[in-house]
């Protein structure tokens, strides 16, 4: 996890993301988030007070699937890998 500046609009929709050696801009809507491993930001929740960030698992991609798919085909077969 790492510290981003988030800066959205009143509707939630984020506008910038940034790391590292960043300063919180003034009159805009922002957040410091935690970006958790394995999750993607998508949004501010602008709901709730204070506003929350809108997290999302990271999409598993094509060749995760196919990998989780040989090392069951494997295991049912009695192969080891």
């Amino acid at each position: 996890m790492n510290n981003t500046l988030v800066i959205y609009d009143t509707t939630g929709r984020i506008w910038v993301q940034m790391s590292g050696d960043v300063v919180a801009p003034v009159g805009v809507p922002f957040l410091w988030v935690d970006v958790p491993d394995g999750k993607i930001l998508t949004g501010v929740d602008i709901t709730v007070t204070p506003n929350v960030p809108i997290f999302v698992d990271y999409p598993i991609s094509e060749i995760e699937k196919l990998q989780a798919d040989i090392y069951y085909i494997a295991m049912m077969g009695g192969i080891e890998l």
